[in-house]
């Protein structure tokens, strides 16, 4: 069992692989694609070197701050857009550094996808973490 430690239900799994199907061509591809939802992902310093961090660091604490992680998720990503473009920053680096920080992998899942299946606390935290 790659996650002793892990419970998930039917429910969460069938959304899990509604979302995700396209990134499972096998079975085995479960462990991998699913492993930001089952524990905290690591995020390697040279990717967030990548994206540049630093120097979006202080609208990534405004997204965290601002925006009410419980609402709708469609809501949820046109406040950060909106926070986004207000800023005048571009989305792709900033939506990929959100990403990075809720899965440890800079591609993947589109932010609406990823606020649907994580739960708002943890998506907090894990955002916590890179501001």
């Amino acid at each position: 069992n790659a996650y002793p430690h892990v419970t998930i239900s039917h429910e969460e799994l069938t959304q899990l692989t509604r979302i995700l199907y396209t990134d499972l061509v096998t079975l085995y591809d479960a462990v991998n694609v699913f492993a930001f939802y089952l524990s905290e992902p690591e995020i390697p310093q040279s990717w967030l070197n990548h994206f540049e961090h630093e120097h979006h660091k202080d609208i990534l604490h405004h997204i965290y701050q601002t925006v009410d992680w419980n609402q709708d998720a469609d809501v949820i990503f046109s406040d950060i857009k909106t926070i986004i473009k207000d800023a005048g920053k571009q989305l792709k680096p900033v939506l990929s550094l959100i990403r990075l920080a809720l899965t440890g992998k800079p591609q993947g899942p589109g932010i609406k996808e990823l606020v649907t299946l994580l739960p708002a606390e943890t998506i907090q935290h894990r955002l916590e973490r890179v501001c």
